[in-house]
């Protein structure tokens, strides 16, 4: 039996939900949460990436020219920057999660389906789809992608 794996955001009423949050997982979800030490940093350059965004947009509403552009072009860099590191990051936490503690690990791959859910916005830059999509199917898991409300 290969396991199916999707993905969503929390708050979804999937049966075969699984919380891999550092803010709200418990037991087994932890295992594939991000470290505070990756996560953090994640979040504070998102943070300055739509604040740069958003200055932006507010000048170009009170009038300002095209040279506000570069706001959104930096936060774009921000952005591709902070997920390139975030995903090597987390590709290696997950590594040593692996080969630490399978217990976590097996458990899972013995399921017949599971959603991974977490609190990102964007399915596309989130470690669920990095777990589900990268991760898991090397493991001999089907990754199912993204489910909709």
């Amino acid at each position: 039996m290969t396991l199916r794996v999707y993905a969503a955001r929390i708050g979804t009423r999937d049966p075969d939900a699984l919380d891999v949050t550092r803010k709200s997982a418990r037991g087994d979800g932890l295992a594939f949460a991000p470290s505070h030490a990756i996560l953090r940093p994640a979040l504070d350059l998102r943070r300055v990436a739509a604040a740069l965004v958003a200055g932006a947009a507010e000048a170009r509403a009170n009038g300002a020219d095209d040279r506000v552009d570069v706001g959104d072009d930096i936060a774009r860099r921000i952005e591709a920057s902070m997920w390139a590191l975030y995903r090597e990051a987390y590709l290696m936490e997950m590594r040593e999660s692996y080969r630490r503690d399978r217990g976590p690990w097996e458990r899972l791959l013995k399921r017949e389906r599971v959603c991974l859910v977490c609190f990102c916005v964007d399915g596309a830059h989130c470690h669920r789809a990095l777990l589900g999509g990268v991760i898991l199917p090397r493991l001999g898991a089907e990754w199912c992608g993204e489910v909709t409300p």
